[in-house]
């Protein structure tokens, strides 16, 4: 009740009240700050009738028309929000039998209907014209090797109640437990991960598929690398809608996504059976984590009047992932989490007078993913690693915040893949020995030195490469030579795994002569995306581009249309 009433006060921008334990204290402040106010508010899926009746005293009635909606699952709660006045209830109807037939089979895809016929119409009946519930059990069927009766009958058997006259919570959470307990090993394992992140967080596909990699869930199978294989299994969750796309790529692909709240309140619950990962939102939490030997702790501290902070006395050598979210004060030290494999740091607003310690990180010889994200008015919250040359085992930096230098021995870290700093910071010198980097994101061609320009086409495994060029204080004669330098590189890295290119520049530069080097010579281009239209124009269609013959994915500005006289 405090994290709501505080997410209240967040939404609202109101101060942040300090030292206060009380739910009433909240609620006072809140009201009073609505008091002459005309207000509109949406609670979403009140869980319980106790809650309303304390959410309810947050709005005053000031006679100013006023409203407030609330959503819920549960029908007694419903009752209760609208003071039993039925007729201001509006209860979402089921789908009716043609549109389940649709959504369902648009799910399980072309199937033989006559030996299925009878089969199907069952199942959608136990259904009850739930969307969620034919979605579940079409994307359990759809996974199935074979599509028999024997299998559509067992599924069938398994629904013991009509969603239709009894659409409770409980009958869902039956099917949703009946899917999660159809998948297959590895994706048992992959798919509790998610539930490190908070309800309604859009995650990044490629930031979860490297975490399963870094925690050892994932590995090498066949010679296919083992990011390509997390990469499998993330969208095989997706074909079974376990995973929910927030942002489709033009290829398809799914950029980011995120975990329908009752499937994570599924997956929360089991990791907790199986001490597989605890989700902490309160201090009290942290103490009962540290109790317990859980592998994987989450705090999520989003908001509490006066919870305190995480103090640096927080001793689990047991951890292998820490996730630390929200705004609440952290007081970290790494000291203690001598197992720790992913630590990923995102917190958003977390108070200037407070600090992550993260002195001691050379020390996590076991590490292998990190990820920063603080803002940059808040930088005094973060103690800049004073070495990080030790992390032998590290695969994924991810740097999302404006740290004052990037570490110089970086360059010595022989099992980095994946390095994402901050825009407007030199790389150290020496990033030729990276030789197994394979993406680089934010690399500004006029900040780096020249011996890092022309070394960068000795990172021949790299496939991946955002770079920008927004320096101005150089001349423009300046400019041009770190850029044919640059190009030259690039151009080298074509010929080997360089399959995605793109300027992440904030400046339009003027016609950019240089791309003519953007050629390969008597190799084949592996490039699939180029996107450079946010920084130069072109007065036509390069003819350069009909040598890249992969490519899928263009993103350029050009003054004059002449494109099929030129491709």
């Amino acid at each position: 009740m405090m994290k709501l009433l505080g997410r209240i006060i967040a939404k609202l921008k109101m101060p942040q009240p300090t030292h206060t334990d009380e739910a009433q204290d909240l609620i006072d402040n809140i009201r009073e700050y609505l008091r002459d106010k005309r207000y509109f508010f949406v609670i979403d899926d009140i869980w319980e009738e106790s809650v309303w009746g304390i959410i309810r005293c947050v709005f005053p009635e000031n006679q100013r028309d006023s409203k407030v909606i609330t959503t819920t699952r549960i029908v007694t709660v419903a009752n209760a929000t609208c003071d039993y006045r039925h007729e201001i209830i509006y209860k979402m109807c089921p789908l009716d039998d043609q549109n389940s037939r649709k959504l369902f089979f648009s799910r399980v895809g072309q199937v033989d209907l006559q030996p299925l016929e009878e089969i199907s119409n069952e199942i959608l009946r136990k259904c009850g014209g739930l969307p969620l519930a034919v979605v579940s059990i079409a994307s359990l069927l759809a996974s199935q090797p074979t599509r028999s009766v024997t299998q559509w009958k067992h599924v069938c058997n398994s629904l013991s109640s009509n969603m239709r006259s009894n659409p409770t919570l409980e009958g869902m959470r039956w099917i949703l437990n009946l899917r999660y307990n159809n998948l297959p090993h590895r994706l048992k394992t992959c798919l509790p991960y998610t539930a490190m992140y908070p309800e309604d967080y859009i995650v990044r596909k490629n930031d979860l598929v490297r975490q399963w990699v870094a925690e050892g869930f994932i590995r090498k199978i066949h010679g296919e690398d083992a990011n390509e294989v997390a990469g499998s299994c993330f969208n095989e969750l997706v074909n079974r809608s376990m995973i929910q796309p927030t942002n489709i790529g033009y290829n398809g692909h799914v950029i980011n996504c995120k975990v329908h709240d009752m499937i994570l309140d599924l997956i929360r619950i089991k990791s907790e059976e199986e001490n597989f990962l605890s989700v902490v939102d309160d201090l009290q939490g942290t103490t009962a984590a540290m109790r317990s030997k859980v592998r994987r702790l989450s705090l999520q501290l989003d908001y509490g009047a006066n919870e305190g902070t995480v103090h640096a006395s927080l001793s689990m050598p047991h951890i292998r992932s820490l996730a630390l979210f929200g705004k609440s004060c952290f007081k970290l030290s790494m000291y203690e989490f001598k197992s720790i494999r992913v630590l990923n740091v995102d917190c958003q607003g977390a108070n200037m007078g407070d600090r992550i310690d993260l002195t001691p990180i050379y020390k996590l010889f076991q590490l292998r993913y990190l990820r920063i994200s603080i803002p940059k008015e808040h930088m005094s919250t973060l103690i800049r690693p004073a070495l990080i040359g030790d992390l032998k085992h590290l695969e994924t930096l991810k740097l999302d915040t404006a740290i004052i230098a990037i570490p110089s021995d970086i360059v010595d870290l022989p099992c980095l893949l994946h390095l994402h700093v901050p825009t407007g910071r030199r790389l150290p010198d020496g990033i030729h020995r990276m030789k197994a980097l394979r993406t680089l994101v934010n690399f500004d061609v006029h900040l780096n030195s020249v011996d890092n320009l022309s070394g960068l086409s000795e990172l021949t495994n790299l496939r991946s490469l955002d770079f920008c060029c927004d320096d101005v204080e150089h001349t423009t004669s300046q400019r041009g030579i770190f850029m044919n330098i640059f190009w030259c590189s690039v151009g080298k890295l074509l010929s080997c795994n360089l399959r995605n290119l793109q300027s992440c520049s904030n400046i339009f530069s003027p016609p950019f002569v240089e791309l003519g080097s953007l050629t390969t010579s008597n190799t084949e281009s592996n490039l699939e995306e180029l996107h450079v239209a946010a920084t130069w124009m072109f007065q036509r269609v390069p003819s350069w581009l009909s040598q890249h013959q992969k490519l899928w994915k263009l993103g350029i500005c050009i003054g004059k249309m002449d494109f099929f006289s030129k491709l």
